[in-house]
């Protein structure tokens, strides 16, 4: 179709949102029988804090796609919302709210009154995460996500919570939930510590100073034959140096004794040309790393002060973590600040040196005391510097981390900290990642996978104030009870779940969170004694990650028919919808939420909590660059929606890129989907619409039709339905969806346009195989585009809603006329570049194509009409047309490129026509409007064509009569002009033999 006005998308749009809420769509199409059973989907809850963006409208294209499509497969979806109302980056943005930063401003809002500032605190965390439920709602409902947001899973409240606590009791029951002192990554803005996914958030390439540091050997080897010699060490954290207990090397690797400018060094033989550089330097002599093991050194900062025991302080260990990648060959170790290093402290009993305090400032007494670490960095490199202690400095690029919250470069510390056990459930979580069905497919074994096998216990507690408290009762001797219970009394069936229960009834303020919840004393059940609550909250990803049984007040809800729970059935999967058929959010939640649905699922022994995954990269500007707020090229979704509609934007996101690739949105690519999409779709139906039958509605039944367009067009839509159905059964949304491009092309600018004549002519069967095909097309579309479907369907059909009918059924009997067809075009296309390379236009009809294939009388028809030759013959090699006049590939395909003066003047009428329809729709005329055609021109070829193909161009611009007179309206016809005049005459329609 050439018709390209572009209809009001956000206006058909609202229109049909006011039309699903007066008739309660959403509802009835999830109520609505379900012969195929349960569908489970789980929504990822977003935290309202923040307006949403494009990423989220991204995230709900691809999430809304498959609750549509499985519900009209006959499936029951559940759809229930959900919000994340925990966590540090709601904390954070309350304290910028209140103007104030760090935990002691917090506990001091209100002046010398901790628990009432804690109250206040988190009371206005509590309101801070509704602050923009309004605009999520809006978008919600605006870009037609359907989603149950009557009824969400709201993370705070005490009944999420209370499922929370099941589950962390089953795992403490397990003797999975632990305390452990161990190095983590800290932020000291925040004042907590991060578990192993959260610090994968917030890595960044950044590059800083290295440094080489020099250890001179106190007790040299007797065979070395010198009295002075230093150890090599390098380091990216000059603020760790304080902190230093030993150095350590690898037995296995081959190190060396050098001299360089009359003083003597040892580092790895493999480091040394990288070390030393232009430098001038021998090699003395080599020996393995073993050799090095004992060795004592003289400290950079004498730290004894600090651990009561020294004795195996300030030696040469041995560690196979020791590489010859960069640096020396030789590591510093800090204890306080490194995993590495803190284990091979405990094997090697070695003391922790902690110069740095819970605030991130140096706290020995060192040059930068006072100082947050990372800013001592070059002061402590300036003091080892005067002291000839440094060898040299380097700049050096590499992924440091980073807070994820609040951007803040953290500190690995020791410290205590609860821990989930994850290593012991390490080989089941990786057996349940290898059955998730993993869309891109590398996400499995890669991203996801490899995270997976390196698998670190999980960090839990957080030394915070907005969260699910950890339900941990202690005695002062630090005996562990789970809200009261001892181990063995927690091994009784039902256990958890009764001593939850049973202490709602100790709580006066019926509120779970801090400093109520830290109010509660308890007796220990067996000595009686007073136990208090550990301080900490729990990790904010464990409250989404036990989503699929805290949503449903797992294991304390009754049962519910609407929510189709069973309280009597021991088994989990048969008490709530479990496991999901279908999650899906950004590539970064393998490490965020996808990981700690399956944490949670794996350590409480259960099957994976999801089954099919589609994960999707991140939504850049259009140069590719992350979008944010100070950069000024962050998007307003509402507001590009009613520029070009929802349905634009979700098909942008459909058809763009595979997942995993990252998007470069540039809205003027809205633009052309509709081009190429949305406008087409409107313009055959308003083709449709012209000539549909008067009275005609309702559902239509699979045709039998004659013509060979009506049947290719109908065996496309087959095979269109055939492998869209079977793209979305493998979770490929892209390629399924421009499939479905495809298919529109072929109808608009192939069916239709060949299919012209027939419409005018009256053919009742074309129109009915168009109405039977928008039909269908429109349920093919409903669960991408469910607006314009909507638009569509009730135009065609009159009817309640496409989205409560069933996925369109397909017919596998059309291979024969797809195979003509298909070849049919690919002569098309061959003739047409032969047109191009000419230089003829479609519009001048030429006089025959010649082809080798035989094919039937009705396929060439449809050939001739495409190319716009007057015929098209099959010819054997010898009688195959060559020289002037033709062009082609020789014994394939030859077109004559004669035009003769009936060929011009059949030329001019093509053109002529093409204009006045031009003018018509421009004057919004309808095929009912007959005209009068006025003219007036000086070219005798016009007048001409004017006398001899009266009776053609009347019936192609529908016009009673044609007469000279004047016009207003000036044409170029291939070179001649002429003006014309278009008055309506009455509606009668006008017949070809008029």
């Amino acid at each position: 179709m050439t018709s390209m006005s572009i209809p009001n998308f956000p206006h058909i749009e609202k229109d049909i949102l006011e039309y699903w809420k007066k008739h309660d769509i959403f509802s009835k199409t999830v109520h609505k029988d379900a012969p195929s059973g349960d569908f489970v989907f789980y929504e990822g809850p977003p935290t309202a804090n923040g307006k949403p963006g494009i990423h989220h409208v991204l995230a709900r294209a691809f999430k809304d796609v498959y609750p549509r499509f499985k519900t009209m497969q006959g499936y029951h979806v559940e759809r229930k919302a959900g919000w994340d109302t925990h966590g540090l980056p709601v904390e954070l943005q309350v304290e910028k709210k209140l103007n104030i930063s760090g935990k002691q401003q917090i506990e001091n809002i209100v002046p010398h009154d901790s628990r009432q500032s804690i109250i206040e605190f988190n009371k206005q965390c509590k309101e801070s995460v509704w602050e923009y439920q309004h605009d999520f709602e809006v978008l919600t409902e605006r870009m037609a996500y359907w989603l149950d947001m009557n009824t969400p899973y709201i993370t705070y409240t005490n009944e999420y919570i209370e499922s929370v606590w099941w589950v962390l009791g089953e795992l403490w029951k397990k003797g999975f939930l632990y305390r452990g002192h161990k190095v983590m990554p800290y932020c000291a803005r925040c004042g907590t510590a991060l578990s192993s996914h959260e610090l994968a958030l917030g890595y960044k390439k950044i590059k800083e100073p290295s440094v080489y540091v020099t250890f001179p050997i106190k007790n040299i080897p007797v065979d070395w034959g010198i009295d002075q010699v230093e150890c090599i060490a390098w380091t990216t954290t000059p603020w760790t140096l304080p902190g230093n207990v030993a150095l350590a090397v690898n037995s296995t690797i081959e190190y060396a004794l050098v001299t360089s400018i009359d003083q003597y060094y040892v580092l790895a033989l493999s480091r040394v040309a990288g070390v030393f550089g232009k430098e001038p330097y021998k090699v003395e002599k080599t020996f393995l790393g073993k050799e090095l093991i004992g060795i004592v050194y003289e400290p950079l900062y004498d730290m004894s002060a600090l651990a009561q025991d020294t004795t195996f302080a300030y030696h040469v260990i041995g560690a196979e973590f020791v590489s010859t990648t960069d640096g020396s060959g030789i590591v510093h170790i800090a204890p306080a600040f490194g995993e590495d290093d803190y284990e091979v402290g405990i094997k090697e009993n070695l003391p922790v040196f902690q110069t740095v305090d819970l605030a991130g400032a140096i706290s020995a007494d060192v040059p930068g005391k006072g100082l947050f670490a990372k800013d001592a960095d070059s002061v402590i490199t300036q003091d080892i510097q005067e002291r000839s202690r440094l060898l040299r400095i380097e700049d050096y690029e590499h992924d440091y981390p980073f807070c994820w919250r609040c951007e803040t470069p953290l500190l690995y510390y020791a410290k205590p900290s609860y821990f989930i056990a994850m290593t012991k459930v390490k080989d089941q979580l990786i057996a349940n990642n290898k059955s998730v069905h993993w869309v891109p497919e590398y996400i499995r074994d890669g991203r996801m996978g490899e995270w997976l096998e390196n698998v670190k216990d999980w960090a839990l507690s957080r030394d915070r104030y907005w969260g699910t408290p950890l339900p941990i009762w202690v005695t002062k001797n630090g005996e562990e009870t789970f809200l009261g219970l001892t181990r063995n009394q927690a091994e009784k069936k039902d256990a958890i779940r009764e001593a939850i229960e049973h202490f709602r009834g100790k709580i006066a303020e019926k509120d779970y969170h801090r400093p109520y919840l830290d109010e509660v004393e308890l007796s220990h059940p067996d000595t009686g004694e007073q136990m208090k609550r550990v301080p900490e909250v729990v990790d904010v990803w464990f409250d989404s990650g036990a989503m699929p049984f805290a949503q449903y007040h797992y294991p304390f809800q009754k049962y519910d028919a609407n929510t189709r729970m069973y309280a009597n059935d021991t088994n989990i999967a048969g008490r709530i919808p479990y496991p999901a058929d279908y999650i899906s959010e950004a590539i970064d939640q393998t490490r965020g939420w996808f990981y700690t649905l399956q944490a949670i699922a794996t350590a409480l022994g259960l099957e994976s909590p999801y089954k099919n995954v589609i994960t999707f990269a991140h939504v850049l500007d259009k140069h590719g660059k992350k979008m944010s707020k100070s950069k000024g090229n962050v998007v307003d979704p509402i507001a590009l929606g009613d520029e070009f509609g929802f349905d634009t934007i979700r098909w942008y996101f459909y058809t763009v890129s595979q997942p995993g690739t990252p998007i470069r949105f540039d809205a003027e690519e809205l633009k052309k989907v509709q081009r190429r999409m949305f406008i087409p779709l409107v313009n055959c139906l308003a083709f449709y619409q012209l000539y549909q039958v008067s009275g005609a509605g309702g559902q239509v039944s699979r045709l039998d039709p004659h013509h060979i367009l009506d049947k290719w067009i109908i065996a496309r839509l087959n095979e269109t339905i055939d492998m869209v159905t079977s793209h979305l059964e493998s979770y490929q949304v892209v390629t399924a969806a421009r499939e479905i491009e495809k298919y529109m092309t072929d109808l608009s600018t192939g069916y239709i346009q060949l299919s012209r004549d027939r419409f005018r002519e009256g053919n009742e069967e074309s129109k009915e195989v168009l109405r039977y095909v928008l039909m269908e097309f429109a349920k093919l579309i409903a669960p991408f585009a469910p607006f314009i479907a909507e638009y569509v369907y009730r135009d065609i059909v009159g009817a309640d809603s496409v989205h409560g009918v069933d996925w369109p059924s397909f017919s596998s009997d059309r291979d024969g006329v797809l195979v003509d067809m298909s070849r049919v075009w690919e002569i098309i296309d061959h003739a047409l570049a032969l047109r191009a390379e000419a230089k003829i236009k479609v519009r001048q009809p030429l006089s025959e194509l010649v082809i080798a294939d035989d094919i039937s009388d009705d396929l060439r028809d449809i050939i001739a009409d495409r190319v716009n030759v007057k015929k098209v013959t099959l010819k054997s090699e010898d009688a195959w047309p060559q020289g002037e006049g033709w062009i082609g590939q020789n014994h394939v395909i030859a077109l004559s490129t004669v035009i003769d003066v009936s060929l011009r003047q059949e030329g001019y009428v093509r053109e002529l026509t093409r204009q006045i329809n031009a003018l018509r729709k421009k004057k919004k005329l309808t095929i009912n409007d007959s005209i009068v055609l006025e003219y007036s021109t000086d070219s005798d070829a016009l007048r001409g064509v004017l006398a001899l193909y009266a009776k053609d161009i009347k019936w192609a611009v529908i016009a009673s009569d044609i007469v000279a007179g004047t016009g207003d309206e000036e044409l170029d016809i291939d070179g001649e002009n002429m003006s014309v005049r278009l008055t309506i005459k009455n509606k009668k329609h006008i017949t070809k033999n008029t």
